[in-house]
C-alpha cells in the first residue's frame, strides 16, 4: 500500500532491487543523491500510479530500459549525473503528461528522438554533458536545453527582444535586466538577460546556476515559472513566463493601481506568498531558501495572483550544513539576525515576509513602525510606545474602500501574523506552514469594532506588548 517512498540524500549503496516493483500503489519514488549503482531495474515500469520519479546523482549505468515508458502518468522524471548510456529511448514519448525531464550529465549518444518535441506539456527539458548528435526536434513550445544546443530558443528570444533593446525592457535588477519578449507562437514571456562583465564573461554565473537548479526543482502556482535559458557566452539568459501586472513594490507606488488593490485581493496575494514559501521551506527536499523575499520580488498576473520570482540568491538548506553564507537580500526586508551573524535559515525568509505583509496592509514600505517596534522591544522601560495606540485602520493603506465584515476580520489576522514574523528572536517566529495555514483558517469574529483596535493589541512578546 506505500504510495510514497523518499530515502534521498543518504549513503545507500547497492542495486535497485527489482522487488520494488511489488508495491504498484506508488505515485512518488525518490531514490537520489546516494550511491546506487547498477542498472534501473525494468520492474520500475510497474507502476501505473507513478507521477514522480527521482533517480540522479547516483552512479547507475546501463541504457534506461524500454519499461519505463508503460509510466504514462508520469511528470516528472530525473536521471542527471549517473553513468547511463545509450540512446534516449523514443519510448519517453509516452510520457504525454512529462512536465520536467532532466537526463543531463550522463553518457547518453546518438540523435534527440522525435517523441520528445510531441510533449504537450514539458516545460523544462535539461540534455546536457551527454554526447547527443544530429538536429533538435520540432517542439511545440518552449523548453529548456542547458548549453550550445539551445540554438532554436536562442535565435527567438533574441528576435523577441529585438537584440535586447531598450523598448523591450521591463526592469532591471541586481543580477540582471529582464525584457518582454513576444515568440513565434504568439506567447509572451519576460526575459531576464544576466549582466556581463567588459570582458564579456557572465558576471555571477553562481547566480545565474543558484536560479536555474532552484527553479528545476520546485513546481508551485505562486512560484514564477522558468520556461528556459541559455548560456551562450555573449548572451546569457532565463525565460520566464510574463507576469502582466509586474511588481507588487510598482503597483503600491502608483496610486491609481493601488487604489485597484481592494483588500479581497491584497489578502489573495498574502496567502500565495505564504503558500510559495510554505511549499519551498516544507514540501521540497532538500528546503529552498529564497533569501530575497521582498514587494519587488513579488510578481502579480493578469488575475492579481502572486507568484514569487528571482531566485538568484536562493539556497538549498542541507540538513547537516551549517548555512553560513556571503550577505544576500534587499536591505530593509532582511532580519536583524543577519547583521550580526550570517546563519541563514527559514527563519530569515519569514521575517522578510512579515516585512511584506505588512507593506501591503500599509501600502508603504513599514521601515518606521518596524523600527519603533525593534526599538520598544529592546527598551527597558515598561510603558508602551506611542505605536501601541495607534489603530490599525489609521496605519492601514487608505486608498481601497476599507475593509468590513469577513475582510477586517482577516486583516487583523495577518497583521498579528506579520508581527509574529517580525519577531526579534528567530527562534520565536512561526513557520511560514503555520502562517499559510492560518490565514487559510476561518477567522475569529471581531471583540471589538474594527475601528478601534490598536495595534498594541495585535503584538506579541517580543515586541514590547502582551502575549496573546
Amino acid at each position: 500500500m506505500l504510495t510514497h517512498l523518499n530515502i534521498s540524500n543518504n549513503n545507500i549503496s547497492g542495486v535497485i532491487p527489482p522487488q520494488l516493483g511489488k508495491a504498484i500503489q506508488l505515485q512518488q519514488l525518490d531514490l537520489s543523491a546516494n550511491r546506487l549503482s547498477g542498472t534501473i531495474p525494468k520492474e520500475l515500469g510497474m507502476f501505473p500510479l507513478l507521477f514522480k520519479l527521482l533517480l540522479g546523482n547516483n552512479i547507475l549505468s546501463g541504457n534506461i530500459p524500454l519499461e519505463l515508458g508503460n509510466l504514462s502518468n508520469l511528470e516528472i522524471l530525473d536521471l542527471a549525473s549517473n553513468s547511463l548510456s545509450g540512446p534516449i529511448p523514443k519510448q519517453l514519448g509516452n510520457f504525454w503528461k512529462l512536465s520536467s525531464l532532466n537526463l543531463s550529465e550522463n553518457r547518453f549518444v546518438d540523435i534527440i528522438p522525435d517523441e520528445i518535441g510531441k510533449m504537450h506539456h514539458l516545460e523544462s527539458l535539461d540534455l546536457s554533458q551527454n554526447m547527443l548528435t544530429g538536429e533538435i526536434p520540432p517542439l511545440l513550445d518552449l523548453f529548456a536545453i542547458w548549453g550550445h544546443d539551445g540554438e532554436l530558443l536562442y535565435e527567438q528570444i533574441i528576435q523577441g527582444t529585438d537584440n535586447f533593446s531598450s523598448r523591450q525592457c521591463i526592469g532591471t535588477g541586481g543580477y540582471g535586466t529582464v525584457y518582454k519578449a513576444e515568440l513565434p507562437t504568439g506567447r509572451i514571456v519576460a526575459v531576464k538577460k544576466l549582466h556581463s562583465s567588459e570582458d564579456g564573461d557572465m558576471a555571477d554565473l553562481k547566480a545565474f546556476k543558484s536560479e536555474i537548479h532552484a527553479l528545476t526543482q520546485i513546481r508551485h502556482r505562486n512560484i514564477v515559472k522558468l520556461y528556459g535559458f541559455s548560456s551562450f557566452a555573449e548572451n546569457s539568459f532565463l525565460v520566464y513566463e510574463f507576469m502582466e501586472k509586474g511588481s507588487l513594490q510598482n503597483i503600491l507606488c502608483n496610486n491609481e493601481e493601488a487604489e485597484r488593490l481592494d483588500w479581497i485581493v491584497r489578502l489573495n496575494v498574502i496567502k500565495g506568498v505564504a503558500k510559495a514559501l510554505s511549499y519551498m521551506h516544507h514540501d521540497c527536499s532538500p528546503p529552498v531558501i529564497h533569501r530575497d523575499i521582498s514587494s519587488n520580488n513579488v510578481l502579480l498576473d493578469s488575475e492579481y495572483e502572486a507568484h514569487v520570482s528571482d531566485f538568484g540568491t536562493a539556497r538549498l538548506l542541507k540538513s547537516d550544513s551549517s548555512n553560513w553564507t556571503s550577505f544576500a537580500g534587499t536591505f530593509g526586508y532582511t532580519a536583524p539576525e543577519l547583521a550580526y551573524t550570517m546563519k541563514v535559515d527559514n527563519k530569515t525568509d519569514v521575517y522578510s515576509f512579515g516585512v511584506v505583509t505588512l507593506e501591503v496592509i500599509m501600502g508603504r514600505h513599514p521601515g518606521e513602525l518596524i523600527s519603533s517596534l525593534l526599538s520598544s522591544a529592546s527598551s527597558s522601560s515598561s510603558s508602551p510606545s506611542t505605536i501601541h495606540h495607534l489603530p490599525l485602520n489609521d496605519a492601514m493603506d487608505q486608498r481601497p474602500s476599507p475593509p468590513v465584515n469577513q475582510l477586517a476580520e482577516e486583516v487583523v489576522v495577518a497583521t498579528k501574523l506579520a508581527f509574529e514574523c517580525l519577531h526579534v528572536n528567530p527562534q520565536f517566529r512561526p513557520t511560514m506552514q503555520q502562517v499559510a495555514r492560518a490565514l487559510s483558517t476561518q477567522c475569529p469574529p471581531l471583540s471589538k469594532s474594527f475601528s478601534m483596535i490598536m495595534l498594541g493589541e495585535l503584538l506579541g512578546h517580543g515586541h514590547g506588548g502582551e502575549t496573546s
